[in-house]
């Protein structure tokens, strides 16, 4: 039976002789020696001698078996041995799956030349202290960051932030930091910029940003807590108390005038007492431009308010066309074709337009712009129309073809005249 399990040509023929097997040492001998792989794993899985396990390990040369026989074996001894010093790191990688001794793993997670390995010892880790160690220790930055990613103890976090070799493992501590004392702490003392700039991204609370704005060591986390601060007059209170020129000038573009005329006044620092002056100045600049550009925005409407009636009294003093009388009839007013072309194609506002014609008593003319759609020679066309409530009196319609440009047509109950 033996034979057939190793040496059988078709697998299924050495699967069912492995049925049939229950001597430990004869299921070891096939698991080593049997010809086909899945055979070899499907007596490993019958095995339970923890030694016999290992003569699988030590013996076999296909990768899968001894994985397999690794996954059945619970002596810590042995597990231990594999994964310190199985020259293959596939084992060792399969073998620190199953360890549960801290310390070990911590080691491994330090020392293994194999990066998965190291990475697997260090994410069987649940030990604080242990995960510390390895975050301090540990030359791989990904296998540090994991040790950090994994402690929730504060204290622990605290005093790798505060004290870990290595600038990076202090700022990934400081991300699981979640007392605000801790934060303001590392914020305000922290020597080191990216640390104590972290510790600010994570805190909130203008008391304690100011603070950190006041007495942080860190001068980009001085700046950063001051750019979180909305109150105007605690911005006022730091940048009239600061030694910082980078702080008080950042400040000074925040704030009113009211403060900025304050800060001008009582500023520690001359340059920023400077500062404000200038950014006041530059205000007030802006404020009167502003005024100017309105003035002369509403002198610019109200004129052309005026060209607008002007034009609409021209063309009213002109005498219709013979055209337009023999279609019209009499009217009140008569305006004629070409002279409406030429105003609408100046581009001006349409209600001036609008009231020039009520000023002249041209009916009761509709003060906003209607658009109907009507049959163009190229299709649909899109018009303005202007009219008169009055039915005796003509429509005017503004057509507004795709090129842009203007035409005129006087209408009359629905009907084109002209």
């Amino acid at each position: 039976m033996l034979d057939i399990a190793i040496k059988a040509d078709k697998h299924a023929v050495a699967l069912k002789a492995i049925e049939r097997l229950n001597d430990q040492a004869v299921l070891a001998k096939v698991g080593i020696h049997g010809c086909h792989p899945s055979a070899c794993i499907a007596a490993v899985s019958r095995l339970r001698d923890q030694a016999l396990l290992g003569n699988v390990i030590e013996s076999s040369t296909e990768s899968s078996v001894r994985f397999a026989a690794i996954k059945r074996i619970d002596d810590q001894p042995l597990l231990l041995d594999l994964a310190c010093h199985d020259p293959h790191a596939g084992v060792r990688k399969v073998a620190c799956a199953r360890i549960v001794n801290q310390s070990a793993l911590a080691k491994l997670a330090v020392s293994d030349n194999d990066p998965e390995v190291r990475v697997t010892a260090c994410l069987q880790l649940s030990c604080h202290s242990e995960l510390s160690k390895v975050a301090n220790a540990a030359t791989d930055s990904r296998v540090r960051s994991i040790a950090c990613s994994q402690i929730s103890d504060q204290s622990v976090l605290l005093d790798l932030a505060k004290n870990a070799e290595n600038p990076g493992t202090r700022v990934s501590a400081c991300t699981r930091i979640s007392d605000k004392s801790d934060l303001l702490e590392l914020a305000t003392l922290s020597k080191i910029d990216d640390v104590s700039v972290e510790a600010v991204k994570h805190l909130d609370g203008e008391k304690l940003l100011t603070k950190v704005a006041k007495t942080a060591i860190c001068g980009e986390a001085r700046m950063l807590a001051a750019e979180k601060i909305q109150s105007q007059s605690r911005l006022y209170r730091i940048a009239r108390a600061t030694n910082d020129e980078k702080v008080g000038y950042s400040i000074a573009h925040r704030l009113s005038n009211e403060f900025l005329t304050k800060l001008e006044r009582n500023a520690q620092m001359p340059e920023v007492r400077r500062k404000a002056r200038d950014v006041a100045a530059s205000i007030e600049q802006q404020r009167l431009h502003a005024e100017r550009e309105e003035r002369r925005l509403a002198g610019e409407q109200q004129a052309s308010r005026r060209r607008v009636l002007q034009k609409v009294k021209e063309m009213n003093a002109r005498p219709a066309s013979k055209a337009l009388r023999q279609h019209l009839g009499p009217a009140e007013i008569v305006i004629e074709v070409n002279a409406l072309k030429a105003i609408l194609s100046m581009s001006l506002d349409y209600r001036y337009f609008y009231f020039g014609l009520s000023e002249l008593g041209f009916g009761r003319v509709e003060e906003g712009p209607r658009h109907e759609i009507f049959d163009g020679p190229n299709g649909k066309i899109r018009c303005l129309v202007l009219h008169s409530y009055d039915p005796d009196l003509f429509y005017s319609v503004v057509y507004e073809p795709k090129d842009g440009s203007s035409n005129i047509e006087l209408v009359k109950k629905g009907k084109r005249v002209f």
